[in-house]
């Protein structure tokens, strides 16, 4: 398991930075540890430890499934990896602007192309306005709005987009407008005059 996944981890350690990269070295080297002793070492007869699994091969499978997942989600969260493949699942998330999570279902019941509602605040709107229509050929619509603590004259644009376009537009707007506030949402759905 270290040996193969050298190479990306190497990708990591210039992509996402020492830190990251340490983190993921060392949540490899116990899991590869503890794999080989569980298996190699003091092979483990844990079928009295799964009572509901038992013998059964496939509960088993999922059962495993479930405690890797979970494994592979904190060591995520906290900064890591657990193996080659998680490194390039951040490195990917991070350069479209997805959630690392498995999105299987969601993606086969909904769509890969779910939209996302973007809400800016900004004293710059008519500016980013017209870069996000020339950027997305869409427009979105302003709204007034006065900040609650400041009381200045602020505004908010409505923005529609796919998951695919989220960095693009932080991109766009925090050019324009490093203080900008974004604020993204799902939407469900989108009824436009043509599709009644």
């Amino acid at each position: 398991m270290i040996v193969l996944n050298v190479p990306i981890f190497l990708v990591g350690l210039r992509r996402e930075g020492a830190v990251f990269t340490v983190y993921s070295l060392y949540t490899v080297a116990v899991y590869s540890l503890m794999s080989f002793l569980i298996m190699e070492v003091l092979p483990i007869d844990v079928s009295f430890l799964s009572p509901l699994a038992g013998s059964d091969l496939l509960l088993c499978a999922i059962f495993g499934g479930v405690i890797s997942g979970i494994g592979s989600g904190l060591t995520i969260r906290f900064g890591g990896a657990i193996d080659g493949i998680d490194v390039l699942s951040v490195m990917f998330a991070k350069k479209i602007g997805i959630s690392i999570g498995s999105k299987t279902v969601d993606f086969v019941v909904e769509g890969i192309d779910k939209s996302k509602c973007a809400m800016i605040v900004t004293t710059k709107a008519d500016t980013i306005s017209d870069a996000l229509t020339e950027n997305f050929q869409s427009s979105g619509t302003i709204v007034k709005a006065v900040g609650g603590y400041s009381k200045e004259s602020k505004d908010i644009i409505y923005f529609i987009m796919n998951y695919f376009q989220i960095n693009k537009l932080k991109k766009i707007v925090h050019d324009i407008d490093p203080t900008a506030f974004i604020s993204l949402h799902e939407v469900s759905d989108i009824i436009k005059k043509s599709d009644r």
